[in-house]
């Protein structure tokens, strides 16, 4: 005997594939314009520059260990890497040569990286909503779009409790429509701001 399928019953979760096999959103997952040239901009080139300053600053911290390893037991650490790999080794004799300034500042860009994240993931464990919504599957326009419907359906009953109940019981008569888009925005599209949709998107959510 066959067991009937829930007609509403959602698809599983998308995999998004960025750098990573991932079921969390990235900013490559994002969708663009139409024509958008994405990073091969003067501005988006200067910005993935920035942000290659953090994996640089480890790289230079773990050469710095190497170097502190290899003058530390010259025989062992460092006769081994001279007989297995000769480019390492070239790369920490040059090494003698690094300023203390940058050593500091590698240290520093490290462990404040390090900071921020950990910041970031105890600010999403004070707020599991706006957590779990990183992880909410992309949808298309089409799919968002049959989800709205069936929230549509299930709150018909007494909307303006659904959304007054959102914004802290305020009264509806105070609630602009700036408010309403904003809110939409955030629970319809991965907790994205409207500023932030694409032309096609802002059109579905103003339609």
């Amino acid at each position: 005997m066959s067991t009937p399928t829930n007609p509403h019953r959602f698809r599983p979760l998308k995999r998004y594939f960025s750098r990573q096999h991932s079921l969390k959103i990235r900013t490559n997952d994002l969708p663009l314009e139409k024509g958008a040239r994405g990073v091969f901009t003067a501005s988006g080139i200067f910005f993935v520059c920035v942000k290659l300053i953090v994996p640089l600053a480890y790289v230079y911290i773990l050469l710095v260990l190497l170097r502190e390893l290899s003058e530390g037991f010259p025989v062992g650490f460092g006769g081994t890497v001279k007989r297995y790999l000769p480019p390492l080794a070239a790369v920490i004799s040059v090494m003698q040569k690094s300023s203390v300034f940058m050593e500091i500042w590698a240290v520093i860009e490290g462990l404040f990286f390090i900071i921020l994240k950990l910041h970031i993931y105890w600010l999403q464990s004070k707020d599991p909503l706006e957590a779990s919504l990183s992880a909410a599957p992309m949808f298309e326009l089409n799919e968002r779009r049959e989800l709205w419907e069936r929230i549509m359906k299930c709150e018909m009953e007494d909307p303006v409790v659904f959304l007054t109940g959102w914004f802290f019981d305020e009264k509806l008569e105070n609630i602009t429509k700036y408010d309403l888009l904003d809110f939409v925005a955030w629970s319809m599209f991965e907790g994205r701001n409207q500023e932030h949709l694409t032309h096609d998107e802002l059109e579905q959510l103003k339609g």
